[in-house]
Order: C-alpha cells, then structure tokens, then sequence
C-alpha cells in the first residue's frame, strides 16, 4: 500500500506538515508556507496525523 506523501516532507529524520499560504494572505503571515512538526520518523504516523494539522492550520 503506497502511502500519500501530500502536505509532508522530511525534515532530517522526521516529518513535517507544509501548507501552502495563498499570496493574498502572504503579507498578512509574513510568509509563504506554515510548517508543523509531527515529530515522528513512522510515514505510517504522520498520514493519521496530518489530516488533523491541516484542518487546524486551514481554519486559521
């Protein structure tokens, strides 16, 4: 089973969630990305996980 890989990438050995700022609200967060760690190495782990993170991070 291939495991979806949207929203992270590795940060050395762990995972991190990346959501994309739209470029009108760029000025407003200062900058073009949100990043949240998931603080696990388990890909397994940070697929349950990241769903719950972007939803959080979206409805900012």
């Amino acid at each position: 089973m291939a495991l979806d890989i949207r929203y992270l990438k590795k940060h050395g050995n762990q995972w991190i969630v990346i959501l994309k700022v739209p470029k009108n609200l760029r000025a407003v967060f200062g900058k073009a990305h949100l990043k949240h760690p998931l603080h696990t190495d388990s890909l397994a782990v940070a697929n349950k996980e990241k769903l719950r993170i972007v939803a959080s991070l979206s409805a900012v």
